[in-house]
């Protein structure tokens, strides 16, 4: 009984001088420009941390954004005509202007292309994606070549039902007894070794190709005779609504931001297997995928990273240049692509990759010392105005740049979910680098 008189008096007194002590709280506030060392040094990092983000993140983020912006209009005056009427060959002419249209001028003296597609039982996207491709407005002429694993009967009368009315389709297919070897790499091997034409283009039979000029964007950097490798990009389909359909959208725009930039600065190391291009050339010169054969993936990054330079490689953003790509899962789908190149990624370079991953833990460490040091100069409040200053207007910076960089892409507009996705992406990128190492087993070709 007496513990719980005891116990009720001091809820009282609480309750009593709790106004009291909220009162006193703010009269303890004070604005001084006195303060500890701790402070002091905690601010200086945080300032620091703030400064060493321009250098070293949004300058990268920029640098991509600002090239795709510079090529935005490159197809403007390009006149599309409307599709005529299938005539008894069952063609459709697609023309397009080609008078002062330096775009075009450059596409028509790359010469004709082949467009190797692979496909793994995949006949309905594939019936979707063919008549975007063969539908490509590109003068020189290309050709169209569907590398079908394991001989998917679906697939093969997709293709065969369309080589019917163009000529210039052909099919190839993967002996489905192939072990202890990359499929996907035999794959492609086959197509390129049945492609006639110089330059080869690789996409992947569930893209979604919007453009009627795409191969034209894609092959006027072949013009000059001096390039040998091209790297599109690719972005997923905006029709993700699911739960953390926006962070999704973000993960793979930075992951896109990493290999893109560094192209730029002239160290390519990575592509994207759904808008690539390179000469056969150059692809027998290096024996091939000779080198990563044990590996199940490793296309679009362990051989980019051996046979691109920075002056043979040439990046491509222009609108008309990109790939949508149609996850029948966007979850799932997203999850084992990032998975793929965060196994693949140890064998090639990390040194972009580790820059902006700095940039995210720079981040960190300025929010960190910037609330400590409101924390441990309590009363005074001058410490925590400052850091609150500070770090609002490094998020808004941040946010403003991945917002514009995002849309340049190809990818939805984020507004209000820019600060945290920014802010907690280096935690995902380390929760994936585990995740890749417990699973390791399953890239392997043997496996």
């Amino acid at each position: 009984m007496a513990g719980r008189l005891f116990c009720r008096r001091n809820f009282v007194n609480l309750y009593h001088f709790s106004p009291k002590t909220s009162g006193d709280i703010c009269t303890m506030i004070e604005f001084t420009l006195n303060f500890q060392t701790i402070t002091i040094l905690l601010l200086s990092v945080m300032a620091l941390s703030a400064i060493l983000v321009f250098p070293v993140y949004l300058r990268r983020i920029r640098r991509v954004s600002r090239y795709a912006a510079a090529h935005a209009s490159d197809f403007d005056g390009v006149e599309i005509a409307a599709p005529e009427p299938e005539g008894e060959t069952g063609t459709v002419n697609l023309g397009f202007a080609i008078e002062n249209e330096p775009s075009i001028e450059a596409a028509a003296a790359a010469g004709p292309a082949s467009v190797v597609v692979y496909a793994q039982d995949e006949a309905e996207c594939l019936a979707r994606l063919l008549p975007q491709l063969l539908g490509q407005q590109y003068e020189p002429g290309f050709e169209v070549i569907v590398v079908n694993e394991g001989g998917s009967e679906a697939t093969a009368d997709v293709v065969s039902a369309m080589a019917t009315r163009h000529k210039n389709l052909y099919l190839t297919y993967t002996p489905d007894g192939a072990r202890s070897l990359s499929r996907k790499k035999l794959a492609l091997m086959l197509g390129i070794k049945a492609a006639q034409h110089r330059v080869v283009v690789h996409t992947m039979a569930t893209a979604q190709i919007d453009s009627p000029l795409w191969l034209a964007a894609i092959m006027r950097n072949f013009a000059d005779g001096s390039t040998e490798v091209v790297l599109g990009n690719a972005m997923p389909e905006n029709t993700d609504r699911g739960l953390g359909s926006r962070r999704r959208t973000f993960d793979w725009a930075a992951d896109a931001t990493n290999w893109l930039t560094s192209a730029l600065g002239g160290h390519p190391y990575r592509g994207t297997e759904y808008n690539i291009a390179y000469t056969r050339d150059l692809f027998f010169r290096n024996k091939g995928f000779s080198r990563s054969l044990n590996m199940r993936y490793g296309d679009d990054d362990i051989f980019v990273s051996e046979i691109a330079n920075g002056a043979n490689t040439v990046v491509e953003l222009s609108p008309e240049s990109l790939v949508r790509i149609s996850f029948r899962n966007h979850k799932g789908g997203c999850r084992e692509m990032a998975m793929r190149h965060e196994f693949t990624g140890r064998y090639i370079s990390k040194a972009s990759r580790r820059l902006m991953a700095l940039g995210g833990w720079l981040l960190w460490i300025m929010t960190g010392c910037g609330v400590a040091a409101g924390v441990l100069s309590f009363p005074n409040a001058i410490p925590a105005i400052a850091a609150f200053v500070v770090i609002v207007s490094m998020l808004w910076i941040c946010s403003h740049t991945w917002s514009k960089e995002i849309q340049r892409l190809g990818g939805k507009k984020l507004a209000l979910s820019l600060p945290w996705l920014i802010m907690m992406l280096p935690l995902r990128n380390l929760a994936l680098k585990i995740r890749a190492r417990l699973h390791k087993h399953k890239y392997y070709s043997w496996c």
